[in-house]
């Protein structure tokens, strides 16, 4: 399942990225343009991603309200 990730901070790298979905379940790619506050976390198993989407959608980081979202 593809997950679209915005409003974080755009100096946010990829590998930041997915270390924090890293612990919530298996990550396959971030795809992330550098200064985009937007970023497309690919992971494997549907119910890795929906736990990730619930648990991540409106928390912070580096202390900007992150938006999670399955991509369409």
């Amino acid at each position: 399942m593809r997950i679209r990730v915005s409003g974080f901070p755009p100096i946010t790298s990829k590998e930041e990225i997915k270390r924090i979905f890293s612990a919530l379940g298996t990550v396959i790619d971030v795809q992330k343009r550098p200064g985009k506050s937007v970023a497309y976390v690919t992971m494997p198993y549907d119910y890795q991603a929906m736990k990730a989407l619930f648990a991540l959608n409106g928390s912070k980081i580096l202390g900007r309200r992150i938006v999670v979202e399955e991509d369409c």
